[in-house]
C-alpha cells in the first residue's frame, strides 16, 4: 500500500513490520504506514 516515485537517481522502499520508509536523493521523504495511516515528510538536505 506504498508507492514510490523515482526522484534524482535513487528510490528505496523498505518496509519492516508495519513500518514504510522512502528515501529520494537529493532531498529527504520519508513514508510511515501504520494501520490505516500514512504520514509523508518531506525534508530537504
Amino acid at each position: 500500500m506504498g508507492q514510490v516515485g523515482r526522484v534524482g537517481q535513487v528510490g528505496r522502499v523498505g518496509l519492516v513490520g508495519r513500518v514504510g520508509r522512502v528515501g529520494l536523493v537529493g532531498g529527504v521523504g520519508r513514508v510511515g504506514l501504520a494501520g490505516r495511516v500514512g504520514r509523508v515528510s518531506w525534508i530537504r538536505a
